[in-house]
């Protein structure tokens, strides 16, 4: 049996190599910076001034398909980051787009690593006691 030999595009320049690394560099700090205003989006509780009925209106109303999307791993940072800004395990799963029992499993790998907050704030603005998930 003989192997497919894959012919590869011509190889790009340095120039096009450096601005394309630079590009993916960026797009490493713009995640980060996304989960920083997304928490402090929950913080000052942006969906009441702006006028919706809740949360997950909010994320509905403004973002709809452009929810973030992202690998497990940086999915991972992004619930650690969320939840030290007191969000709830529900609001979080909204914001990202996944379901809460994907954060539960997060912050259980999360728990042993890191220092997570003793409370929460609820999606109605209680404050609470966070719920430590068992790793």
């Amino acid at each position: 049996m003989t192997a497919d030999v894959v012919e590869l595009t011509e190889q790009s320049t340095e120039d096009v190599a450096r601005a394309r690394a630079a590009r993916i560099r960026q797009g490493m700090r713009t995640f980060l910076e996304t989960v920083a205003e997304l928490a402090l989006a929950w913080e000052r509780r942006d969906w009441q001034t702006l006028g919706y009925s809740g949360w997950q209106s909010y994320l509905d109303a403004e973002f709809g398909a452009e929810r973030l999307k992202v690998p497990t791993v940086l999915r991972q940072q992004a619930v650690e980051i969320l939840r030290a800004a007191f969000m709830s395990q529900r609001a979080i799963a909204a914001a990202l787009g996944v379901g809460q029992s994907t954060v539960r499993d997060d912050l259980a790998l999360l728990s042993g690593s890191t220092q997570l907050p003793d409370r929460i704030k609820s999606l109605d603005g209680r404050d609470l006691p966070a719920t430590r998930p068992t790793p």
